[in-house]
């Protein structure tokens, strides 16, 4: 049988198969990440338990406040941890984000809190956080009954979502 060197040797083909190999383990390491991020981002994190370990846990009683911009002050250090463990570095100029404090309570960023002048009262509210110029800028809107609602409170944005 004459060879007329018109076809692929071994060494190309190993090389082929190297190449093929290498884009596919990349793939897979490509949405085996955004995965893992998504997971996160929903809060459902089986993958990673990492993220667990960063949570603040409020293993003391319900913090007494002083006054409404106590409460703030909270919510607003409450967002910032929230905001360190789940999107960290990944959030990008012009992020407006939305957390309410059901939100902060479930994940055990926040313990429950009651209005400052009747403790029958649970308040609600949420913090919004947005990143500009290399800053991130947190809001928080509080109400807290008929006795103290934050100038800006939406009501919409204090609906959680399911």
């Amino acid at each position: 049988m004459k060879l007329d060197n018109k076809g692929w040797g071994l060494q190309e083909l190993l090389v082929g198969i190297g190449v093929l190999l290498f884009c596919l383990l990349l793939i897979v390491s490509l949405i085996n990440r955004n995965f893992r991020r998504l997971s996160e981002s929903m809060g459902n994190n089986s993958t990673n338990n990492s993220t667990d370990q960063k949570r603040p846990v409020q293993n003391e009683e319900e913090k007494e406040y002083k006054s409404y911009k106590d409460i703030e002050a909270a919510m607003e250090k409450a967002a910032s941890a929230y905001n360190a463990t789940i999107y960290g570095d990944e959030l990008q100029e012009g992020d407006n984000i939305t957390v309410t404090i059901k939100s902060l309570i479930r994940d055990k960023y926040i313990e429950p809190i009651h209005d400052i002048k009747d403790s029958k009262v649970t308040c609600s509210g949420y913090v919004t956080f947005i990143k500009e110029r290399n800053k991130v800028t947190y809001s928080p809107y509080l109400k807290c009954g008929s006795r103290y609602k934050t100038k800006g409170y939406l009501e919409r944005l204090d609906a959680e979502i399911e």
